[in-house]
Protein backbone atom coordinates (compact mmCIF):
# COMPACT_ATOMS: atom_id res chain seq x y z
CA UNK A 1 0.00 0.00 0.00
CA UNK A 2 1.74 3.68 -1.03
CA UNK A 3 1.51 5.84 1.28
CA UNK A 4 -0.83 8.37 -0.78
CA UNK A 5 -4.01 6.59 -0.16
CA UNK A 6 -3.15 6.49 3.86
CA UNK A 7 -2.91 9.17 6.56
CA UNK A 8 1.18 9.15 6.52
CA UNK A 9 0.98 11.04 3.20
CA UNK A 10 2.14 14.01 4.68
CA UNK A 11 5.38 15.89 5.54
CA UNK A 12 7.68 14.73 8.18
CA UNK A 13 8.98 17.85 9.33
CA UNK A 14 12.33 15.85 9.80
CA UNK A 15 15.69 16.01 8.87
CA UNK A 16 14.34 13.36 6.31
CA UNK A 17 13.21 15.08 3.66
CA UNK A 18 10.11 14.68 2.79
CA UNK A 19 7.78 15.63 -0.07
CA UNK A 20 4.00 15.67 -1.07
CA UNK A 21 2.20 16.87 -4.06
CA UNK A 22 -1.40 17.31 -4.89
CA UNK A 23 -3.85 18.78 -6.60
CA UNK A 24 -6.26 21.53 -5.60
CA UNK A 25 -9.24 23.52 -6.70
CA UNK A 26 -10.67 25.78 -4.12
CA UNK A 27 -13.05 29.10 -4.34
CA UNK A 28 -16.02 30.39 -2.41
CA UNK A 29 -18.58 28.81 -4.59
CA UNK A 30 -16.82 24.93 -5.11
CA UNK A 31 -18.90 22.07 -3.56
CA UNK A 32 -17.36 19.34 -3.31
CA UNK A 33 -19.75 16.79 -3.73
CA UNK A 34 -20.24 18.44 -7.46
CA UNK A 35 -16.58 18.04 -8.01
CA UNK A 36 -16.70 15.03 -7.26
CA UNK A 37 -19.57 13.56 -9.61
CA UNK A 38 -18.18 15.62 -12.46
CA UNK A 39 -15.15 14.10 -12.29
CA UNK A 40 -15.79 10.31 -11.01
CA UNK A 41 -13.14 10.71 -8.46
CA UNK A 42 -13.21 10.78 -4.64
CA UNK A 43 -11.15 13.74 -3.29
CA UNK A 44 -8.08 12.82 -0.62
CA UNK A 45 -9.55 15.74 1.48
CA UNK A 46 -12.54 18.03 0.33
CA UNK A 47 -14.50 20.42 2.53
CA UNK A 48 -17.28 23.55 1.63
CA UNK A 49 -16.80 27.38 2.63
CA UNK A 50 -18.46 27.38 5.96
CA UNK A 51 -18.13 24.02 6.71
CA UNK A 52 -17.18 23.14 10.70
CA UNK A 53 -13.35 22.90 11.33
CA UNK A 54 -12.95 19.78 13.46
CA UNK A 55 -12.36 20.42 17.33
CA UNK A 56 -9.56 21.29 19.07
CA UNK A 57 -7.89 20.94 22.47
CA UNK A 58 -10.65 23.38 24.00
CA UNK A 59 -7.96 23.93 27.16
CA UNK A 60 -5.57 25.68 24.53
CA UNK A 61 -5.55 29.18 24.78
CA UNK A 62 -5.35 28.55 20.84
CA UNK A 63 -8.82 29.31 19.04
CA UNK A 64 -8.85 29.03 15.96
CA UNK A 65 -12.11 30.50 13.53
CA UNK A 66 -14.82 27.53 13.76
CA UNK A 67 -15.92 27.52 10.00
CA UNK A 68 -13.95 26.87 6.43
CA UNK A 69 -12.89 30.08 4.95
CA UNK A 70 -13.64 28.88 1.21
CA UNK A 71 -14.37 25.44 -0.40
CA UNK A 72 -11.41 22.47 -1.58
CA UNK A 73 -10.63 19.76 -3.05
CA UNK A 74 -7.80 18.08 -3.47
CA UNK A 75 -6.85 14.95 -5.22
CA UNK A 76 -2.83 13.11 -4.60
CA UNK A 77 -0.73 10.91 -6.56
CA UNK A 78 -0.31 6.76 -5.68
CA UNK A 79 3.58 7.73 -4.32
CA UNK A 80 5.51 7.72 -1.25
CA UNK A 81 6.53 11.03 0.27
CA UNK A 82 9.77 9.60 -0.07
CA UNK A 83 9.27 9.56 -3.39
CA UNK A 84 11.23 12.11 -6.27
CA UNK A 85 9.12 15.02 -6.70
CA UNK A 86 9.64 14.19 -10.39
CA UNK A 87 8.14 10.68 -10.01
CA UNK A 88 5.62 12.52 -7.96
CA UNK A 89 4.41 15.02 -10.20
CA UNK A 90 4.14 12.28 -13.37
CA UNK A 91 1.84 10.18 -11.30
CA UNK A 92 -0.42 12.80 -10.30
CA UNK A 93 0.01 14.28 -14.29
CA UNK A 94 -1.15 10.43 -15.65
CA UNK A 95 -4.16 10.62 -12.69
CA UNK A 96 -5.41 14.14 -13.45
CA UNK A 97 -5.24 13.36 -17.96
CA UNK A 98 -7.64 10.25 -17.30
CA UNK A 99 -10.07 12.43 -15.81
CA UNK A 100 -13.36 13.71 -17.82
CA UNK A 101 -12.21 17.24 -19.77
CA UNK A 102 -14.29 19.23 -17.87
CA UNK A 103 -11.45 18.99 -15.67
CA UNK A 104 -9.93 21.82 -17.19
CA UNK A 105 -12.76 24.01 -16.68
CA UNK A 106 -12.91 23.21 -13.53
CA UNK A 107 -9.51 24.18 -13.18
CA UNK A 108 -10.18 27.61 -15.20
CA UNK A 109 -13.28 28.19 -12.48
CA UNK A 110 -11.51 26.79 -9.27
CA UNK A 111 -7.46 28.30 -9.83
CA UNK A 112 -6.53 25.09 -9.87
CA UNK A 113 -2.85 24.25 -9.00
CA UNK A 114 -0.32 21.85 -7.90
CA UNK A 115 0.66 22.31 -4.31
CA UNK A 116 4.19 20.69 -3.44
CA UNK A 117 5.29 20.77 -0.03
CA UNK A 118 8.93 20.01 1.11
CA UNK A 119 10.28 19.81 4.12
CA UNK A 120 13.92 18.80 5.03
CA UNK A 121 17.29 19.67 7.04
CA UNK A 122 19.08 19.96 3.60
CA UNK A 123 20.54 23.82 3.27
CA UNK A 124 19.91 23.50 -0.44
CA UNK A 125 17.27 22.55 -2.23
CA UNK A 126 16.32 22.80 -5.78
CA UNK A 127 13.64 21.59 -7.89
CA UNK A 128 14.27 20.44 -11.64
CA UNK A 129 11.19 19.76 -13.76
CA UNK A 130 11.75 18.49 -17.79
CA UNK A 131 9.84 20.51 -20.61
CA UNK A 132 7.91 17.68 -21.43
CA UNK A 133 6.53 17.85 -17.78
CA UNK A 134 5.90 21.96 -17.77
CA UNK A 135 3.70 21.64 -20.94
CA UNK A 136 1.69 19.05 -19.21
CA UNK A 137 1.46 21.03 -16.66
CA UNK A 138 0.59 24.22 -18.51
CA UNK A 139 -2.29 21.86 -21.37
CA UNK A 140 -4.15 21.08 -17.84
CA UNK A 141 -4.23 25.03 -17.02
CA UNK A 142 -2.62 24.65 -13.70
CA UNK A 143 -0.40 26.76 -11.40
CA UNK A 144 2.27 25.23 -9.37
CA UNK A 145 2.93 26.31 -5.77
CA UNK A 146 5.66 25.41 -4.49
CA UNK A 147 6.08 25.85 -0.30
CA UNK A 148 9.51 24.92 1.22
CA UNK A 149 9.82 24.20 5.28
CA UNK A 150 13.37 23.81 6.32
CA UNK A 151 13.94 22.21 9.51
CA UNK A 152 16.44 23.73 11.90
CA UNK A 153 18.60 21.32 13.72
CA UNK A 154 18.83 22.04 17.21
CA UNK A 155 22.43 22.82 18.10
Amino acid sequence: MSDASSKDYALTYTSDPSCVVRFVLAGDALRPTEVTQLLGKEPHRSWAKGDEIRAVDEASNFKPRRTKLTGYWSIVPDSSRHDELGHQIQRLLALLEDLPSILRELIAKYNGEISIGYSSSETSIGVFLEKETLSRIHSLGLSINIDVYPVLEEQ
